[in-house]
């Protein structure tokens, strides 16, 4: 009986969770979704093998402020287009690295988020996102 209850009481849970698609089918090797492009620079590539994160130039910021006026001058999360999880618990806005790593990926949904909730202020601080918290065990792991 307890079990039952259990189960009842996850499969909500459970749903939810599997409703969420990740925006890029590797099968085909392409985005699913609306989206807009972002040519990287060697500096930004750098950027993000580094920290997982980009400093948008202006060019590109520009071109992001012209489809939501609130879009922040970086993107703090990078995903790996082999990403094998739901973007739940990622931080927003969020962008995904294709192929190569000469272009990343924005979902139109991150845009259109962005500009209904507005871009976090400054002096909030950000929680660590999942893709962070793996990184930084996979760094004290190596370490060890």
């Amino acid at each position: 009986m307890k079990a039952v209850t259990i189960l009842l009481c996850l499969a909500p849970v459970v749903g939810i969770a599997d409703g969420e698609v990740f925006p890029f089918d590797r099968d085909k090797g392409r985005m699913i979704v609306p989206h807009e492009l972002i040519e990287l620079t060697e500096p930004q590539r750098r950027e993000i093998a580094a920290r997982h994160r980009v400093t948008l130039t202006l060019p590109q910021r520009e071109h992001l402020i012209s489809l939501c006026p609130t879009f922040p001058k970086s993107i703090n999360e990078i995903l790996p287009y082999n990403w094998g999880d739901c973007t739940c618990l990622v931080g927003h806005p969020y962008a995904i690295l294709l192929p190569g790593g000469a272009s990343a990926a924005v979902p139109r949904d991150e845009l259109s988020s962005e500009y209904r909730h507005g871009a976090r202020p400054s002096s909030m601080p950000k929680p660590p996102s999942a893709w962070s918290r793996f990184w930084s065990r996979l760094r004290s792991h190596k370490s060890s």
